[in-house]
């Protein structure tokens, strides 16, 4: 039509979240018009907030709006107003938006509040001369434009530019975000679980979407790629690597009777199955990730519907061997119930539980250990910083902000925080930070024994606690990262097992996380330790305040 236009924040944001465009910049955002509460003159910019998973960044609501009603509409509709938790918001899965408000820049205020008294002025004299409805917005802007001789008109364009820069900045760390998800140091997803097989297609030449990151366009259409199938899950992971090493793990599971069940119990001869339960209705844990050329996940599809068959009568049927074992290893792809049972049989006998969360959704299970009206066991925990600020919250009053969000330092005595709050509850936390390395903290001195059961008493809760930081060596050949963590894990069990100090447990878990990043599988078929010294060992670093 040859004319200019634009789209209001409502129309903006459908079109952002179908592009995929995660981040966008405006102004400022609509709301309810003044006497909107007579006359139900709400803006559907709100509304969309409210449903269009999208982060705009803006200077907060229009003045010429009633501010106050606007941000009671927007607390209603469930919209977020921190940028720190955009990436959280996105992994959460949330249908709402994020707002962020952008602070008037200092050199703009003192213009900003003669502006306002002119909008007041506008505001007082439509009333006066009785405008109303759709004709209110219309006249105050003219107005108020006419009141401050055009200088609205330029604090509205600085206001534009300056919500441009900080929504940029904002889009570009999101990225980065977004970029290293798939490069994680530990299993993610359904990848970490009782027993399962993982299918990886990677794409060559992944399609970029609208908003500068990697997306496949769900058409229909076939795409060239690389598919690589092996066996995974955190509790296999751990009971796969600790036979390697020539431990015999019992390890307690479910799997179908199906080719993949078979298949996994047939190619790793080196493990116990003896006490995983074989069912025949149900299929074998599995789990398939799209991730582009970058690593970076796509996403994932899995069943994990045989889960709910690790129940408290199987935990039951194996009462023997858990009550007669130096430590029991469970995740939080276990029920909350089978958990509980754990628990209680644990306690009974003095037998410590080691607890690995496997995801930040999962990770609330941690209280089934506390809760289920026994003496809580000695507890041994290996979050990482997600899955720990989703512990903190879950088990105490706290509401922290998103401290795994953190870098360096700052993200270091935020973990070290939460985790000297968490031993109310735990022993032992082993917190992985990917390349900020694994920081543990504990009850007692660094050199103490450790406690393994049967017969294990933990030190009380209150007394005497240590926080170390281990930084990690970076590794000159990442081939994949999904093991990692639970080939760290096992080497840390490994070395309490054998009775070693907890500096050497560390040494022993970050050998084989190096060993597992260089290798496709989770677990490597060479998987060895040596406790030759290493010249290239980081000395861990007291974190206490």
């Amino acid at each position: 039509m040859g004319l200019d236009g634009g789209t209001t924040v409502s129309g903006t944001l459908v079109a952002a979240a179908r592009a995929g465009i995660s981040v966008f910049v405006t102004g400022g955002v609509g709301g309810v018009h003044r006497g909107g509460h007579r006359t139900m003159d709400v803006s559907a910019d709100l509304i969309d907030l409210g449903r269009a998973p999208v982060c705009c960044v803006c200077a907060g609501v229009k003045s010429i709006l009633d501010v106050g009603r606007t941000l009671e509409v927007l607390e209603t509709q469930g919209v977020c107003e921190a940028a720190a938790v955009a990436y959280q918001h996105s992994e959460l899965g949330l249908e709402s938006g994020l707002l962020l408000a952008v602070p008037i820049p200092d050199q703009y205020r003192a213009e900003g509040r003669s502006i306002q008294a002119a909008i007041e002025q506008a505001v007082s004299e439509a009333e006066q001369q009785g405008v109303s409805g759709r004709d209110v917005t219309p006249f105050i802007l003219a107005r108020v434009n006419e009141l401050t001789g055009g200088a609205s008109l330029q604090a509205n364009i600085h206001l534009v530019e300056n919500n441009a820069l900080h929504g940029a900045k904002v889009a570009v760390e999101l990225a980065k975000l977004k970029r290293n998800r798939g490069k994680r140091g530990r299993s993610e997803g359904s990848a970490t679980r009782a027993a399962s097989s993982e299918d990886t297609a990677q794409k060559d030449d992944p399609a970029s979407d609208a908003g500068g990151g990697r997306g496949v366009p769900m058409d229909g259409s076939t795409h060239q790629g690389h598919i690589a199938q092996s066996y995974g899950g955190v509790g296999r992971n751990v009971a796969d690597a600790l036979s390697r090493l020539g431990h015999r793990p019992h390890f307690v599971s479910a799997v179908g009777r199906d080719q993949l069940g078979l298949a996994v119990i047939a190619n790793n001869p080196h493990m116990d199955w003896r006490c995983v339960d074989r069912r025949e209705s149900l299929c074998t844990a599995s789990y398939a990730v799209l991730v582009d050329s970058t690593g970076s996940v796509q996403f994932g599809v899995g069943d994990m519907d045989i889960h709910e068959a690790i129940t408290p009568e199987l935990v039951e049927r194996h009462r023997a061997s858990l009550v007669s074992s130096p430590l029991v290893v469970t995740d939080a792809n276990t029920p909350s119930p089978s958990l509980s049972a754990a628990a209680r049989l644990c306690a009974a006998a003095g037998v410590p539980i080691w607890f690995e969360p496997t995801d930040l959704r999962k990770a609330v299970k941690s209280a089934a250990l506390l809760t289920a009206g026994h003496q809580p066991p000695v507890l041994y925990s290996s979050p990482n910083a997600a899955e720990l600020h989703t512990m903190l919250t879950a088990l105490t009053p706290e509401r922290p902000g998103a401290f795994h969000l953190l870098k360096g330092d700052q993200l270091l005595d935020a973990c070290r925080d939460a985790s000297l709050r968490l031993l109310e509850h735990f022993h032992c936390l082993l917190v992985t930070m990917g390349t900020n390395g694994v920081m543990i903290s504990r009850r007692g001195g660094r050199s103490e024994p450790l406690p393994l059961g049967p017969g294990a008493r933990a030190l009380p809760a209150g007394g005497p606690t240590s926080c170390v930081h281990y930084p990690v060596t970076a590794a000159s050949n990442v081939v994949n990262v999904s093991g990692a963590g639970d080939c760290f894990n096992a080497g840390f069990i490994s070395g309490l097992l054998a009775g070693l100090a907890q500096d050497r447990c560390v040494q022993r878990g970050q050998q084989l996380a190096l060993q597992a990043v260089a290798c496709a599988a989770a677990v490597p078929d060479t998987l060895h330790l040596s406790d030759a010294p290493n010249p290239h060992q980081n000395p861990g670093v007291s974190r206490l305040p």
